[in-house]
Order: structure tokens, then C-alpha cells, then sequence
């Protein structure tokens, strides 16, 4: 029996990010920074003048060492007199048997593939075999398809740093390259849609939507994968082999 692998991540939203007008950047690993410099001083200044600073912060903490518990940067916020709350993952796990999927070759347009694979994220349907598919909206894509047994589909919300994003994702490749059975697999990872920065730092305004996703997609027996990137609204998504 085949099956498909899908692991989807989907960070939280960050309320205060749209009040945002503008993007100021502190290098907090500059000598400068250091108490007693002008540069530290200045900076410290400007903070204490600004009126009413108090917002929320979204924390997501490596540590140096595996036996230090992530949670543990909390403990260190508390100690300081700081209100802390601790966010915990959400998984999601569905699965659909039975199902035609697209044959991923050369030949196949990527634009119907990802186009296909978002209806099945979003829990579209796909096998219009019923009696009112006949008379609503209904989706259809060409071949070559195929018919599997199973497909998996794992989504987990939260907020993942881009240590524990390239974690996950040597694990995944490596269950794809253990699994010859594999038609293939993928992986979606999702921003913050209200961030106030997305790809190259790029500032997000009013006017510009905050998408900044991407999506791999991993074919057993092949080195490589197939990239696909939602930038924003100023662009249009882009495939990469």
C-alpha cells in the first residue's frame, strides 16, 4: 500500500505586527552595545523616551546544549519580574484512502500540482464521486494521476525557529529516501502572515500581504527537490528545480 508523507506548519498570528510603520534594526552582537558607550547609551535614550512601550513578544529559544530544556529561557524571563505564558504546539493528523494523486515527472505541470496539493490541504474534495458532485463546483486535473492506499497528512502549528525548521526537515528527507515506495512527499512551512518583515528582510506595509511560505517536495531515489516560494503580493510564487 502506498501512502504520502505531508507535514504542514502553520506559525501564530502576531496581533501588534501591523501597527507597525516602520523597521528599525539593533545589531544586539555589535561591540558597541555595551553598556557605558555612546552607542549603547543612545539607543537605551530613545527606548526610555518612547511613550507607552509595552507589547508582546513571541520567543522561540534554541539551546546550546540538549540537555537544557527549551522552556527553560521562560524561567529566566519570570525571574525578572516579566509575564510569561508558554505556547504549546498544536498537531492536526488526517488521512484520505483511496485517493488518485498526480504522477510527479518531467512532463507534469508544477502550476496543477501545488494547485492540486492546496485543495488537499484545506480538505478540498477531490474524488467527486457522489450524487450532488454532479450539480456544485467540483475539481478536476488531467493525468497521469494514480490511485494510492493512503495519504498522510500531519499539520502542527506553532512558532518553529529555523533550527528546529531544518531539523524537522533532515528527518523528513531522510524518512523520503528510506521509503522507496514513495510516489512522493512534501512539506510546507508558513509565516507569520501579519509579519512586519518577510523574505530578504523585505519591510511588509499596509498595501502588501504578508505571505512568505515555501514548499518542498522530495521524490525517493532523487538528490533533488522541487522549491516553491510565496513571496508576496509584489511577487509572483516561484518554482525552483
Amino acid at each position: 500500500m502506498r501512502y504520502i508523507f505531508l507535514i504542514f506548519f502553520f506559525m501564530f498570528r502576531c496581533p501588534f505586527c501591523r501597527y507597525l510603520s516602520q523597521v528599525v534594526t539593533i545589531d544586539l552582537k555589535d561591540d558597541k552595545l555595551t553598556p557605558g558607550k555612546k552607542y549603547y547609551e543612545r539607543i537605551r535614550n530613545c527606548l526610555n523616551n518612547l511613550p507607552d512601550l509595552t507589547f508582546d513578544v513571541i520567543l522561540s529559544w534554541d539551546p546550546p546544549e540538549e540537555n537544557v530544556c527549551p522552556s527553560s529561557v521562560a524561567a529566566w524571563f519570570q525571574n525578572r519580574g516579566y509575564s510569561v505564558s508558554v505556547c504549546h504546539i498544536q498537531p492536526i493528523r488526517r488521512v484520505e484512502y483511496s485517493l488518485d494523486i498526480p504522477v510527479l515527472n518531467n512532463t507534469y505541470n508544477l502550476d496543477d500540482f501545488f494547485e492540486w496539493l492546496g485543495i488537499f490541504s484545506v480538505g478540498g474534495n477531490l474524488k467527486n464521486e457522489t450524487e450532488h458532485d454532479k450539480y456544485v463546483s467540483s475539481y478536476n486535473y488531467s493525468t497521469p494521476k494514480m490511485e494510492v492506499g493512503q495519504v498522510q497528512y500531519l499539520q502542527f502549528t506553532g512558532f518553529f525557529s529555523r533550527l528546529k525548521v531544518e531539523k524537522i526537515y533532515k528527518m523528513f528527507k531522510a524518512y523520503a529516501n528510506s521509503n522507496n515506495n514513495l510516489p512522493w512527499c512534501s512539506m510546507d512551512v508558513q509565516g507569520f502572515a501579519d509579519s512586519p518583515v518577510s523574505w530578504g528582510l523585505k519591510e511588509h506595509t499596509f498595501y502588501i500581504d504578508g505571505d512568505n511560505s515555501f514548499t518542498i517536495v522530495l521524490r525517493p531515489g532523487d538528490e533533488g527537490y522541487i522549491l516553491r516560494k510565496s513571496l508576496s503580493s509584489n511577487n509572483i510564487p516561484k518554482n525552483t528545480q
